[in-house]
This record gives C-alpha cells, structure tokens and sequence, in this order.
C-alpha cells in the first residue's frame, strides 16, 4: 500500500528547507557582522567597516562579494568624491530585523543589563539607585562611581546604560566620559540625569536624553523606556532622537519660552539637516519622551523619601498652576537645620 505523508509532515519539512537556505547565508563567519555593520553605518566606505570588525582584505572582499549577490547590500560609485560605498538594501534591512531579535535572545540568555550610574551625591545615587532597582527588578547589574577618573575604569564594549551627573567633583562636566563611552560601546546609552538646567552646552552633549533632577520614579522609568526603545535603530535615526530629547529636557525646564532660545533653534537646524523624509521622523516620535508639566499649588506641603530622611518642602511664592521653575521654596530636613531661602532652578514634582 502506497503511505502518503501528512499535510503537517510536508509543512515541517517545507520549512526545514527554508530554514537551511536562511542559516546557509550566515554559515559564513563574517556575514552577518559585516551586514549589521553597513545596515548601521550606511552609507559605509569599505575602510570604514574594517574599523568596526578586525577582518583582513582578502575576507571583507569576499564577504561583500556574496552579500551583494544575495542583493542583501547595494554597491555604489561616488565619482565625484571618487569613493565606493556600500548601502542597505530592502532585503537586507529586514534581515537585520532578525539579526536584532537574535541580539536581544542572546543577550536575555547569557548577559545582565550593565548599567553604570556616575553621581558624587550619596543620597541622590540611593535615590536613583533604589528607582532603577524598582524599574528593572532583576536581571541588571549596576556599578556605582562618584568621579569621571572612577567611571572610566568601569567603561566598557558590554554597558548598555550610562547614568551621569553633569557636574562632577573632579572638575569635569562628563563630556570626557561620553567620548569614552562612544568610542568603546557604540550601542550603549547615555542618560544625563543631573540637577543642572539644560542650557546651551546641551547642543554638543553627545548623549540619548537629559533628565533634571529631582526625578520620579516614573519619569525615570519613561526615559529608560523611550531610548531602550531606539535599539537597533540606525545612527541616522538616534540622532534624530537624540536631538528631539535635548529639545524635550529644554522644553521641561523653560515651558514654551524654550523655543525662542538659541539651543532650540541650532537643535532644529541639527533636525532639518539629517536626511529624513517626514513620515520617517513622524514615525520616530514614539520614542521622544513627553514634556513634563509641573502643577505646583499655593502653600503646599510636600514629603519626600530622601535616602534615610523624610524632606519637607513649603512652597512660599505664589506660583501660576503650571510653572517650570519655581523660584524660591524653604526646605526643612528632619535632624538638620531650617535653611530657609534655597533656590532651586530646578522643577518640583507635586503629586
């Protein structure tokens, strides 16, 4: 008796099939790195890509050579410049999607979250540490240091977040740390968390966001969520995102008058020169976080957890219902004197 196989046999084997034609394009050791190098960096000179991974000649040669008969990348001629590049193409774009869902399964497998908190305030790093252990429960590691000569020891290719004051006790504002960072972990982010107003130093920052302190736990939350929500994007694309977050912390802390300010503007003349066509910038929106209003309300008693001790704050000014930077408060703190006229520039979250 002739024996057919089943409908769910022919499936399974129809997929084996396809599955080893996919797995065959990786069975090269360099393929999928030299993809996710060019989908990253597009457009990439071949110089460019051999400063990303340590491959000789004779292999990036053959490399490119079968990704671009794959059509996975597209080969171009610069006569102008008189340069060769390498771009993206459709097909290969969305075989780096997968390349992405592969990170991320390994990463969950074998890798903690590394993330590195720089914060020479010992009860602001409590703080902020006890918020990040409430936003990720498990499954991250944090290292805490309190000068920029400390951090750089604790920077490397696996962190994935950087949390850094802007003003430090060694003198520097962090900007020699972003470098650092950059230059040794491309896909790490970098958060300033810091209780200095964004000003016109913020254009240069080469960071993802920037949060004033005092901050939330759900604002916090809402940041750490807005970027992790850029991995994988392009370098173009973070950018852009970046950009767009610098505007939000500007926005956070002046209101509306912030748009008049020259920071402001050189972030828009930064946007409007990246090349994105308007539905891609609408579409990258979802990963800006949200302006922050601060309700403040006449006399008003605030108590706040502060590392050991509860912080009483009354508001003595009388304020517009939504203000951005209250002007004077009088603070008390259980066990220390009454300091009465602290100025604050910094906004004050009532709930």
């Amino acid at each position: 008796m002739r024996s057919f196989r089943s409908d769910e046999a022919v499936g399974l084997n129809n997929d084996l099939y396809y599955l080893e034609d996919a797995v065959d394009i990786f069975s090269r050791k360099w393929n999928s790195q030299v993809l996710y190098v060019v989908y990253h960096k597009d457009p990439v000179e071949y110089r460019d890509i051999t400063n990303h991974i340590n491959i000789s000649s004779k292999m990036l040669s053959k490399t490119l050579s079968e990704l671009l008969e794959r059509d996975l990348i597209i080969r171009r001629e610069d006569e102008e410049q008189g340069r060769v590049i390498y771009t993206i193409s459709p097909e290969g774009g969305e075989l780096v999607h997968h390349l992405e869902d592969l990170i991320r399964w390994q990463r969950q497998r074998n890798d903690n979250l590394e993330i590195l908190l720089v914060e020479d305030d010992k009860m602001a790093a409590e703080l902020i540490a006890r918020q990040v252990d409430d936003i990720i429960p498990d499954g991250y590691t944090l290292h805490q240091e309190s000068t920029v000569a400390q951090a750089k020891s604790k920077v490397s290719a696996e962190l994935d977040y950087v949390l850094l004051d802007r003003r430090l006790p060694d003198g520097k504002q962090g900007a020699e740390l972003t470098r650092l960072v950059r230059a040794e972990c491309e896909s790490c982010f970098i958060l300033i968390v810091s209780g200095v107003t964004p000003d016109r130093e913020i254009v240069k920052l080469d960071i993802d966001d920037y949060v004033v302190k005092p901050v939330s736990r759900d604002e916090l939350a809402a940041h750490i969520e807005s970027v992790e929500g850029r991995r994988g994007l392009t370098d173009l694309k973070k950018e852009y995102l970046a950009a767009r977050s610098k505007q939000v912390a500007l926005l956070t802390a002046y209101g509306r008058t912030a748009e008049s300010r020259p920071e402001y503007r050189l972030l828009n003349e930064i946007i409007e020169r990246l090349p994105l066509d308007e539905a891609t910038k609408n579409t990258l929106e979802s990963n800006v976080p949200s302006v922050t209003q601060w309700t403040l309300l006449t006399s008003l008693y605030l108590i706040q957890y502060w590392g050991d001790e509860y912080h009483w704050t009354i508001i003595t000014d009388q304020p517009p219902v939504y203000v951005y930077t209250p002007r004077w408060i009088h603070s008390w703190r259980r066990s220390r004197h009454y300091r009465p006229n602290s100025k604050w520039n910094t906004p004050v979250h009532c709930e």
